[in-house]
């Protein structure tokens, strides 16, 4: 059995434990005090005044004690509903523990800074669209920076913009302008880059800088996509016997795989090609050439991936590529994705997504790699067009199964051979997954009904590049939830890994968001027991002001708890995730509250 009482990576300061838990027990002895809530003993209230010295009134009408610290903590302000509707100035920013101080009283000041509107236009030549037959055009301006939240995801702001090509001169530009409006005091990252269907005429643009540090009243960045901006890499596809290979799309990726060029299809009957992309990238970076072969009713061919350094100026010739040798014809395999009950007969499991990959021998072209998705009819079954091996020599794939979330199975890796073509349909067999049996109790021992339990696998750098089944449940979306019973007790089914359990109380509940870490199951686990007693809450109340001191409104407040593991130093590379702890919103004077954990 595992018994978690709070989160082992942190520690609960001494003091305010004592204090909290000596002014619980003195006032519920007093007669003619408060009233308490009879299964968790907070008193209700309705304002700050109704509450002993020491504690204030939740928005949920408990009086809980002051926590007096910033310690751990992020601040991150969305603007609410209604404000996001009028299209003001108000836009989402985020505060780590570095930005945020407290004041003579305790309270926490959060110092919101001014936004700067930004100003720009994307012109493109409307020559190359209206020979596509384009009638509009359609393109994104994306900024970025690092969130000052450790483990927070990067912040981004975006513009969509169309352009009717009617209002363009046949030989002139299409200019098309954008605003966004944006935090100062940061560095940004941006781009311009054409939606699908125009991104085989008009490349992203390269990333460019805005410096707002300084939060200047107002900036201009512009997006020029004229034809004497872009450089070409040129080129032939054929097959391994030299035969051109025609609908090949081509396009020029980074490290990152993110788009640089625009995209091509090679010639039907030649097999050339040629993409564009921004005559400024650095021809000291690495870059790749992707080739992905369109489909096709009576072959298949791998994804081929190219390694491609630019010159230093003007166009770049590749030469031609040729496919490494391979049998190609179209053939389809079936598969039976099963489960092993606990009776020990075999059931069929519908739903599942699963996926085929495989590599091919570098021959100093490049890698050459083939993947199909598909997902498991009613029966279990499946069927994928694979590339099997040549001269009966099978080839190898390897092969990830990931069950629906409610399903009794666990996800499974493995190894196949792939031979011939077709055949009889081939079974793969999967595990059951672990039943966690678990019991939520507040620290006064009495059951926590009615929270929501949620389990996050824990994936590290690693794991991501050597997929496990709980990194499969992350990488998918998948998100085990469960809600605790009238006796605190909840039921979760996970695969083989490490968890960590989020646990949020119901709405009205004096009790903070909490979580819960390193939960291992092991491989052959049929059944694990948790036992978790959540912290105590307490009440961190804080203001959001100005830079002349007048009140901010209009934001919903949420509070993350910074993981330890991400220290000052390298913030920006944390693996680590925040967590939500809790959120409010803004008072008409700028004030909040924010009911947290005691163990911060």
């Amino acid at each position: 059995m595992t018994q978690l009482r709070t989160m082992k990576r942190l520690k609960a300061p001494l003091s305010i434990f004592f204090c909290a838990t000596m002014l619980s027990f003195i006032l519920a002895a007093c007669p003619g005090g408060p009233t308490y809530n009879s299964q968790e003993s907070y008193a209700t209230c309705e304002t700050d005044d109704e509450c002993p010295a020491g504690r204030a009134c939740s928005d949920q009408g408990y009086c809980l004690p002051i926590l007096v610290t910033k310690a751990g903590i992020g601040i991150e302000l969305v603007p609410t509903e209604a404000r996001k509707d009028a299209q003001d100035s108000l836009v989402q920013v985020e505060y780590g523990p570095d930005q945020l101080s407290l004041d003579d009283s305790g309270v926490l000041l959060v110092p919101y800074e001014p936004a700067v509107p930004i100003k720009g236009s994307v012109s493109v030549p409307s020559a190359p669209l209206a020979a596509e037959g384009f009638s509009q055009f359609q393109t994104r301006v994306t900024l970025w920076r690092a969130s000052r939240i450790p483990g927070r995801p990067r912040v981004t702001y975006s513009s969509s913009l169309t352009f009717d090509m009617t209002d363009a001169p046949i030989d002139g530009m299409a200019v098309l302008q954008y605003g966004l409006t944006v935090p100062g005091g940061f560095s940004y990252q941006a781009r311009a880059v054409p939606e699908s269907g125009y991104d085989n005429v008009v490349p992203p643009s390269t990333d460019v800088i805005l410096d707002l540090t300084n939060a200047p009243e107002t900036y201009r960045q512009d997006f020029d996509f004229s034809s004497k901006e872009f450089s070409a890499v040129e080129g032939r596809v054929t097959d391994a016997m030299g035969a051109p290979l025609g609908d090949v799309q081509v396009e020029m990726i980074d490290s990152q795989g993110r788009r640089l060029s625009t995209r091509a299809a090679t010639a039907p009957n030649e097999g050339d090609f040629q993409v564009l992309y921004p005559k400024d990238l650095s021809p000291l970076q690495d870059y790749t050439l992707l080739l992905t072969p369109a489909d096709s009713a009576a072959m298949v061919l791998p994804q081929l991936r190219i390694p491609l350094s630019l010159q230093d100026s003007g166009d770049t010739d590749i030469g031609t590529i040729a496919y490494p040798p391979l049998r190609t014809e179209r053939c389809s395999f079936q598969f039976r994705i099963v489960g092993q009950s606990s009776s020990g007969t075999s059931e069929p499991v519908p739903g599942a997504k699963i996926s085929f990959s495989t590599e091919f021998t570098d021959d100093g072209t490049g890698i050459a790699t083939h993947s199909v998705d598909a997902v498991t009819a009613p029966d279990g079954t499946v069927s994928v067009a694979l590339i099997s091996g040549a001269n009966a020599e099978p080839r190898k794939y390897r092969v990830a199964v990931l069950p629906p979330v409610d399903s009794a199975y666990a996800a499974k890796l493995d190894t196949i051979d792939v031979s011939g073509c077709g055949g009889a349909a081939s079974t793969i067999q999967l595990p059951q997954r672990t039943e966690i049996v678990g019991t939520v109790r507040s620290v006064t021992e009495g059951p926590v009904p009615n929270l929501a339990v949620s389990a996050r696998p824990i994936v590290n750098t690693i794991s991501r590049d050597d997929p496990t089944p709980a990194s499969m449940m992350l990488e998918s979306g998948h998100a085990p939830s469960a809600t605790s019973a009238a006796d605190g007790r909840f039921y979760l089914r996970l695969d083989p890994g490490r968890y960590d359990l989020e646990l949020t109380p119901p709405a009205g509940s004096p009790l903070s968001r909490w979580l819960v870490t390193g939960i291992t199951i092991d491989d052959d686990a049929q059944t694990t027991s948790v036992q978790v007693t959540m912290p105590s809450p307490v009440l961190l109340k804080g203001k959001v002001q100005s830079p002349d001191g007048s009140p901010v409104t209009g934001f919903v407040v949420r509070a993350y708890l910074v993981p330890p593991e991400c220290t000052k130093a390298d913030w920006i590379d944390c693996t680590e995730s925040a967590f939500l702890l809790s959120e409010a919103q803004l008072r008409p004077d700028g004030g909040f509250s924010l009911v947290l954990p005691d163990n911060l």
